[in-house]
């Protein structure tokens, strides 16, 4: 249908009626354009999009994605996907039309990324957002297929191979910690393998000092700068571990040194600067392997494996979905059996 010129406001208008996905006629009126092609053009895209039709744009396509997702995912995890999107995807894809994007714009998508000092993992992430939008298209708007596809993935989905402490390099690691919260926080990673938002998010109340175990059930995450309580990252996160005395102690010595805490309270409040930073430093100047902090739970997990904890009990202790993830992950550290199979077979 035709824009008008609202000769009050001087600005244009657009009247038309769609069908919704219930099949009703409706009405739509939008003022307050600029020009009369703005108002032609937000006729069609409304229409394109209205209609599911692959000739909307790639913005339009990513708010039906959104509307389809929010109420699927977490609401961080939706956040997430929101903030890769609209800094990494939007500002080279949104004006597209979506049947117009190939594989070609994809590559170029891709090179622009690979210019940037990103971690492959990173570039990874990036990438599959992309790929998740169109697969969309391609399931629910009838999109041919996925560009995507053809171009093929950057990045990958691991992180580079994992670097593990054993228990004396550990302990000379940490005589080399100088600030006291975060000693303690690397040395409960060590002892529990918990993952660093979990162990962000824990509470004195999730502390039994009598069973000596520790309730996992919550994670922390910096969502738009501010401090935000999830749950954890899959069902089976939700645990109990037993610890030992030295995680005690350190979480009875934080709980005598707060000032009047209350059971409710985190037991740490660290930044990601600063624990990374410390680690480093302490990492070099005691010579052992440099180390992520994340390292700290693979090595828990190797030394569980090498004092001959089952897969199975370490898989539970560490909240993994699947023992096929412990597995997975940890198959190359796990202990050589062929010495005691011999001793079996030839009893």
């Amino acid at each position: 249908m035709p824009a008008y010129k609202d000769d009050k406001t001087g600005k244009w208008e657009t009247l038309f009626y769609y069908t919704d996905y219930k099949n009703e006629k409706r009405k739509k009126h939008k003022r307050g354009f600029n020009t009369k092609k703005e108002a032609l053009e937000f006729e069609r895209e409304f229409l394109a999009q209205s209609q599911f039709s692959i000739e909307m744009t790639f913005k339009s396509l990513y708010s039906l994605y959104q509307d389809d997702m929010e109420s699927r995912i977490k609401k961080t995890t939706m956040e997430i996907k929101e903030y890769i999107v609209n800094k990494k995807i939007l500002p080279f894809f949104e004006n597209m039309k979506v049947k117009e994007i190939k594989p070609i714009h994809i590559r170029k998508w891709q090179s622009e990324l690979l210019k940037t000092d990103y971690s492959k993992t990173y570039l990874k992430s990036i990438y599959n957002q992309l790929t998740a939008i169109f697969n969309y298209a391609v399931r629910f708007h009838n999109l041919d297929k996925n560009p995507c596809h053809v171009a093929g993935s950057i990045g990958k989905k691991d992180a580079d191979e994992m670097q593990i402490l054993t228990l004396q390099e550990f302990n000379k690691m940490i005589d080399y910690v100088t600030d006291k919260e975060n000693k303690f926080f690397y040395i409960i990673l060590f002892w529990t393998g918990m993952r660093k938002g979990e162990l962000l998010a824990l509470t004195y109340e999730d502390v039994d000092f009598e069973n000596k175990t520790i309730s996992i059930n919550k994670n922390f995450q910096i969502v738009k700068n501010e401090r935000v309580i999830t749950d954890p990252k899959t069902p089976k996160s939700k645990r109990v571990i037993a610890v030992n005395d030295i995680v005690l102690n350190c979480i009875k010595e934080m709980w005598d040194t707060a000032y009047k805490p209350k059971k409710t309270d985190a037991i740490f409040y660290v930044s990601k600067y600063s624990l990374k930073r410390q680690l480093d430093t302490a990492c070099r100047r005691a010579k052992v392997p440099r180390i992520r902090i994340h390292d700290l739970r693979h090595s828990h997990a190797s030394y569980l494996l090498s004092n001959g904890i089952n897969i199975v009990i370490l898989s539970r202790r560490l909240g993994h979905e699947k023992v096929q993830t412990t597995l997975n992950i940890y198959c190359h550290i796990c202990p050589s059996s062929e010495d005691r199979l011999n001793d079996v077979l030839n009893k």
